[in-house]
């Protein structure tokens, strides 16, 4: 505080004696140097600020008084957070004409290999999509296998399960073709001249090989479903309705329009919309591996109607045979034919539903955490590729969560008390209200 008085009276003085004798006044420069403070020393304020603007998320100090040189007493810095939104990594920048979009943020490719698995993670994850296609490929192989050594042996109701095994028999060869394939049609290679740098996801149908795999596994997987859907009608039918196997041929024409046209719809939606995309991880190409709205009407709402109408028919035909048992229990033959029968729908839904369940939870889980997914790999490597980091990370969302929850639970506590205190603040007055009302009538009486 000293040398400021004396830095202001050597001004007001430089300004009295300079306009008394004719003479400029000291500048700023001399009155420094009279403290043997070097200006040569002092720091840039432009370079200053310019250096500032880190890639990372720091805080930014408050620029530096000159004067805060001097000794004395100094005011804190204060820090202001900067949150400017996610920016795309340079090397992950697209050209406008294909709609690529990554972290919320328009032509910008996702990163190829997964960016959220370690490479032993990676490898652990192609070994398992080769052996389970394997044997799906062997086991759906075998059915089909069956059905054409003796095609009469497979009549409706139970013809849908050797269309229903043809479909998945394709999706199996399609992981394994993927497997085979590695990256290579998943994903753009260095040298595609429509990206800058880096290894991407293909987005969009420009690829023509990934668009195929794309067709046939989306459309032989929807349609699988509703060949499995189909199958539980002709069974509600034999079962519940008591129809004849003829009769239930009958309808094998719309059978077939429905099984067939509704994937056919819409894969040639989604081929218009230009959703495919590549999946980093199986070498396949499919939809609503990153667009969560793609993949929420598109994929998990049609397989949990295939699932509901399914079930429930499944289980209004086993209630149906459950009730036909009990009418035929003196019939030994046939109800052991029907409990068998019972039995090889029981096993045959639950090996389906089993793996279709736990598949529509994953989708569930993916739907309800992938933001936070992606928030914690920018913030994880917003150093590594010179972006900015995002401001509200996953810590700092719990933190603030937690403090609101406090505030609120303080909030409740409050006007709690504040509830007891009017209530007896209300007592209080009616009570005086009564009093006044007595003593009144009492001045009345003897008054």
């Amino acid at each position: 505080m000293a040398f400021k008085a004396i830095y202001n009276m050597l001004v007001e003085l430089s300004q009295e004696t300079g306009s008394s004798e004719g003479r400029m006044p000291w500048s700023r420069a001399h009155i420094w140097q009279i403290f043997a403070v070097n200006l040569d020393k002092l720091p840039n304020v432009a370079a200053t600020r310019s250096s500032r603007l880190q890639y990372c998320d720091e805080t930014a100090p408050i620029t530096s008084d000159p004067h805060s040189l001097f000794p004395g007493p100094q005011k804190k810095t204060d820090h202001v957070p900067r949150d400017i939104g996610i920016w795309c990594p340079r090397h992950l920048k697209t050209s406008g004409e294909h709609g690529y979009k990554f972290l919320g943020v328009d032509q910008c490719a996702h990163l190829c290999p997964n960016m959220y698995f370690t490479s032993d993670e990676l490898e652990f994850a192609k070994s398992f999509i080769r052996i389970v296609s394997i044997f799906c490929l062997c086991a759906a192989l075998f059915t089909v296998l069956t059905f054409l050594i003796n095609v009469q042996r497979f009549r409706y109701p139970e013809r849908p399960i050797i269309y229903y095994s043809v479909c998945y028999s394709i999706v199996s060869l399609m992981y394994f073709i993927g497997f085979l394939l590695g990256n290579s049609t998943a994903c753009n290679n260095k040298t595609d001249d429509k990206l800058e740098t880096g290894d991407t996801v293909v987005l969009g149908s420009q690829n023509k090989a990934c668009t195929i795999l794309f067709m046939v596994l989306y459309f032989f997987t929807m349609a699988g479903t509703v060949w499995w859907v189909i199958l539980t009608i002709t069974w509600f039918l034999a079962a519940g309705r008591k129809w004849s196997c003829e009769a239930i041929e009958q309808k094998a024409v719309g059978f077939h329009a429905v099984a067939w046209g509704v994937p056919g719809f819409l894969t040639i939606l989604l081929l218009a919309m230009n959703k495919v995309e590549g999946d980093n991880i199986s070498g396949v190409c499919f939809v609503g591996l990153y667009d969560l709205d793609v993949s929420r009407y598109f994929v998990l709402l049609p397989l949990c109607l295939c699932v509901f109408v399914g079930l429930s028919l499944l289980l209004a035909g086993i209630v149906s045979l459950n009730h036909v048992r009990q009418v035929i229990q003196n019939d030994g033959r046939n109800q052991e034919k029907l409990k068998k029968f019972m039995i090889r729908i029981g096993v045959f839904s639950g090996l389906y539903l089993v793996p279709l369940v736990t598949l529509l939870g994953c989708y569930v889980y993916e739907q309800m955490n992938r933001v936070t997914w992606e928030l914690t790999w920018v913030s994880g490597h917003c150093c590594q590729y010179h972006i900015p980091c995002p401001h509200q990370t996953l810590k700092a969302l719990m933190a603030a969560e937690d403090k609101y929850s406090q505030k609120e639970d303080k909030y409740e506590e409050e006007i709690k008390a504040l509830s007891n205190k009017l209530k007896e603040a209300e007592t209080r007055a009616e009570f005086a209200e009564r009093w006044f009302l007595v003593k009144e009538t009492e001045c009345q009486r003897f008054g």
